[in-house]
């Protein structure tokens, strides 16, 4: 009876440390899960911290980036619209001034031309006036030495009539008159065509 209440005693105390040591396994292993929920909540934080650093920087560094295009965009389309600005202004320019040196070399054609068309035709008018002046001093010139032959003529036909000289010589000298009268007929029907054809020609000429 000793050896098994003995044993018995023996089972109780060693069931009893088993319990107590179980227990305090159970206590270490919930206050270690304890620790390691609370360090994997930390360690959660910092992570989802440095998560957010990192997101953060890289949401900095994108807007910066942004803000940098931005403004290298700006300033290239400025740069581009002041290049393209001084190009058209130097086209315009260059256009304008053609257009000014067109305009300035037609003028200047057109007054050497005029100037050219005025001293032809003020040579040609002068001309004209001279060989109507010496055309005019011609036949005055005529008419007087067709008058003084006339008056010759006259007196001599009055002569001859006073001196009742025969009809034949009388009718020699009227048709030897009227032969003159005649060759100064149409040599004055001659000058003046010969003056019309002129003032045709300068009429054409200063048309043209």
């Amino acid at each position: 009876m000793s050896l098994v209440h003995r044993h018995k005693t023996l089972l109780i105390a060693h069931w009893r440390i088993w319990r107590q040591s179980m227990i305090r396994r159970l206590e270490e292993k919930a206050v270690a899960e304890s620790k390691v929920a609370v360090l994997r909540t930390a360690l959660e934080h910092v992570i989802l911290r440095d998560i957010f650093v990192v997101w953060l920087k890289h949401a900095q560094d994108r807007r910066s980036y942004r803000v940098m295009r931005d403004k290298g965009h700006k300033f290239k389309r400025r740069r581009l619209l002041a290049i393209s600005f001084k190009g058209w202004l130097s086209y315009h320019n260059t256009q304008v001034k053609q257009r000014e040196l067109t305009r300035k070399g037609d003028y200047f054609n057109k007054t050497r031309l005029i100037s050219s068309y005025y001293l032809k035709w003020r040579v040609q008018f002068m001309e004209t006036l001279v060989n109507r002046h010496q055309t005019t001093l011609s036949l005055y010139h005529w008419g007087r030495t067709l008058e003084r032959k006339l008056l010759r003529i006259w007196h001599l036909y009055a002569k001859e009539k006073k001196r009742q000289r025969g009809r034949y010589l009388v009718a020699m000298e009227t048709y030897r008159s009227q032969l003159l009268v005649s060759g100064v007929t149409q040599w004055i029907e001659v000058a003046s065509a010969m003056k019309a054809n002129r003032c045709s020609i300068a009429m054409k000429q200063n048309i043209e």
